[in-house]
């Protein structure tokens, strides 16, 4: 607790928008596909066998197909596990546009190590790591690949990214020991 509480003090907007916000009233039963035994090892393997080939995961599949509710399952059955999530509009920062969401995304993982074990959840994935075209938005991707391959390891942190679009999201988020890409159908 007092992590948290060393969290909450140290990043308080960023906290009180993104800390523990995921449902967790679901019973691993009510995901029928075998795709959560698969997302469940990733997310073991970091969390509890501190694996560091194993930074996260990115769920992508089209709108409905149980993305988010695979992370909810998981996240019911493993309550000592923190969340952090994370949407496109928690990361606006209307007086500094450019910095603000970068700063913002660094802050939201100082809290995940802080309260680790933790899983980030990115949803819409493909606005934070998205395809670089040579402009200042690519600063944003660029943080976030800091962040997977920083001087400061992410112990005990997952990442789940969700998208709809595979193709959006910059080719060197998916690479050997960042992150893998999981096909969700429904």
């Amino acid at each position: 607790d007092s992590f948290i509480n060393v969290a909450r003090a140290t990043h308080p907007e960023i906290f009180k928008k993104c800390y523990n916000k995921m449902d967790r009233s679901l019973e691993w039963e009510d995901y029928s596909g075998d795709i959560k035994n698969d997302f469940a090892t990733m997310v073991n393997n970091c969390l509890v066998n501190n694996s560091t080939n194993d930074k996260g995961v990115i769920l992508a599949g089209p709108p409905g197909s149980g993305k988010t509710f695979l992370v909810r399952v998981y996240l019911s059955q493993n309550k000592d596990v923190s969340d952090i999530v994370i949407k496109k509009e928690h990361l606006h920062d209307s007086i500094d546009p450019i910095n603000g969401p970068i700063e913002k995304l660094a802050e939201a993982y100082n809290i995940a190590k802080m309260v680790s074990p933790t899983v980030v959840f990115i949803d819409e994935g493909d606005e934070v790591a998205k395809v670089r075209k040579g402009s200042i938005e690519d600063m944003l991707t660029n943080k976030f690949l800091n962040i997977l391959d920083g001087d400061d390891p992410l112990y005990n942190v997952f990442t789940v990214l969700t998208t709809n679009q595979l193709r959006m999201i910059d080719p060197a988020v998916i690479r050997s020991k960042r992150l893998a890409v999981l096909d969700v159908r429904g």
